[in-house]
């Protein structure tokens, strides 16, 4: 409950303007990985086919605490809005510049 209402605040904070982004080098691929690892059993539950390609380091300058809310919240929405037997799949690359 208390992380329930802690996220509640934080998203409270973003909405008013009040949330500082603290961008640092973070590795994508781990944050998206561990996300993923939370909904393994809601997706074993509906038989939903993870198809993943992604390297094992992607690094981005963002905020990770931002980032990691993002992902999970499109963790979360493919995984209650898929049917039964459904495929979710990810594919990641960098490209070069």
């Amino acid at each position: 409950m208390e992380q329930r209402i802690l996220h509640i605040l934080d998203i409270a904070s973003i909405e008013n303007f009040n949330y500082k982004v603290y961008e640092k080098k973070i590795n994508f691929s781990k944050i998206l990985r561990d996300k993923i690892a939370i909904y393994e059993d809601s997706m074993n539950d509906k038989n939903i086919m993870l198809q993943i390609d992604f390297p094992d380091e992607i690094y981005l300058l963002a905020d990770k605490k931002l980032l990691e809310k993002a992902v999970e919240n499109i963790l979360q929405n493919a995984v209650k809005y898929s049917p039964e037997r459904e495929r979710i799949k990810i594919d990641m690359f960098q490209k070069n510049m």
